[in-house]
């Protein structure tokens, strides 16, 4: 089973990484940010480190209703499990970043890799 990972949005507050079956075309799991502090980070991990999405998240179970993508909301990128970029709608990718970061003060996707000097 071939998994591809998207980042799909309901608007300027409702952002989900889903993983999708290519084989069924239907949601498996889904990482949804309760907050902006866990959804930031996961999309910082999505556009970075996507390997990174198979461990240490709160995944949300998904109903049968809601196995079909569009029912996430839009596609903003779509990613390969390897983490090559499948498809994405530009326009709705940087009116995202905008809101997601830019607006918020920050412009780091990523926390630093390096300890902090204390």
């Amino acid at each position: 089973m071939e998994l591809r990972i998207e980042w799909r949005t309901t608007g300027d507050t409702g952002n989900s990484i889903v993983f999708i079956d290519d084989d069924s075309n239907s949601v498996r799991r889904v990482i949804d940010g309760d907050s902006y502090k866990n959804e930031a980070r996961a999309l910082g991990v999505f556009l970075n480190d996507i390997p990174d999405l198979d461990a240490g998240w709160e995944e949300k179970p998904v109903a049968d209703a809601n196995r079909d993508p569009a029912s996430w909301g839009h596609l903003v990128m779509a990613r390969a499990n390897s983490g090559e970029v499948l498809e994405m709608d530009p326009v709705l990718f940087w009116h995202s970043i905008s809101i997601q970061f830019r607006l918020r003060g920050t412009d780091a996707w990523v926390q630093p890799r390096h300890a902090e000097a204390g």
